[in-house]
C-alpha cells in the first residue's frame, strides 16, 4: 500500500519496478512478487506545477522453502541422521518426532531414534520477517538385526536379502566328512563379505 500526503487540487502519477504506473494517490499493488520490489516514486501535480519526485524503497521477499533432505535415507537403529534444509541462513525451528534430540533450532541437525517405526519431521523455516512450515518427509527407522541364521541343506537354492543398515557379514560354512572311507575329513571355512543394504545372496548347501 503507497501513500502520498493530500495535496488540495493536486493530481498524482507514482512509478515503479515491473512497469507500475498509478494516477491514484494512494494505490496498492496486488499479488507481489520479487519483480515487483524497488524503487516507488510519485510526482504531485497543481494547475501544471509539478512538484520534485517522492520515493521510498519497498524491499519484497521470497517466502523461503521449508523442504529438506536427509542421510541416510533408510537408518536404523544405530546410525545417527543429518538433516538439510534447501535454504541456508535462516532462523530453523525442526521437531523430530520420537528422536533425540526431539526439537533443534541449529541448520543441519543430527538425529538418532532408539526404536524402529515411521516418523514425521517438522521444520519451519523464518528468513527476511517471511515464514514456511512443514511436516513431511517420514523417516522410516529400522532396527538392526544382531542374530546369526543357519542354512541346512534343502535341495534348491536359497536367499538372503540383506537389511539396509548392513554393510558386512560373517559367513561360516563346513563340510562333513566323506562316508565308506573314501571320502575327505570334511572342511570349514569363515569370512567376511561386503554388502549393500537390499541386495540379495544366493545359497547353495
Amino acid at each position: 500500500n503507497l501513500t502520498a500526503s493530500n495535496v488540495s487540487g493536486a493530481t498524482y502519477a507514482w512509478t515503479g519496478p515491473n512497469g507500475f504506473s498509478s494516477v491514484s494517490q494512494n494505490p496498492s499493488v496486488s499479488n507481489v512478487t520479487t519483480a515487483d520490489g524497488g524503487t516507488y516514486t510519485v510526482i504531485a501535480t497543481v494547475n501544471g506545477c509539478a512538484s520534485s519526485p517522492s520515493s521510498v524503497n519497498v524491499p519484497v521477499y521470497a517466502v523461503p522453502s521449508s523442504s529438506f533432505t536427509f542421510s541416510p535415507g533408510s537408518p536404523d537403529t544405530s546410525q545417527n541422521v543429518t538433516f538439510t534444509p534447501s535454504v541456508t541462513g535462516a532462523s530453523y525451528n525442526w521437531t523430530f518426532q520420537g528422536g533425540n534430540p526431539a526439537t533443534s533450532t541449529v541448520q543441519n541437525p543430527v538425529v538418532k531414534w532408539s526404536a524402529a517405526g515411521t516418523y514425521n519431521i517438522s521444520l519451519t523455516v523464518t528468513q527476511n520477517g517471511c515464514v514456511s512450515s512443514v511436516t513431511t518427509n517420514p523417516v522410516t527407522v529400522i532396527a538392526c538385526p544382531s542374530a546369526s541364521q543357519t542354512f541346512t541343506y534343502t535341495g534348491a537354492q536359497q536367499t538372503f536379502v540383506v537389511p539396509s543398515c548392513l554393510t558386512s557379514v560373517n559367513i561360516e560354512a563346513w563340510g562333513a566328512q566323506g562316508g565308506g572311507g573314501s571320502g575327505g575329513l570334511g572342511g570349514y571355512a569363515k569370512g567376511d563379505l561386503a554388502v549393500s543394504g537390499g541386495e540379495t545372496l544366493y545359497v547353495y548347501v
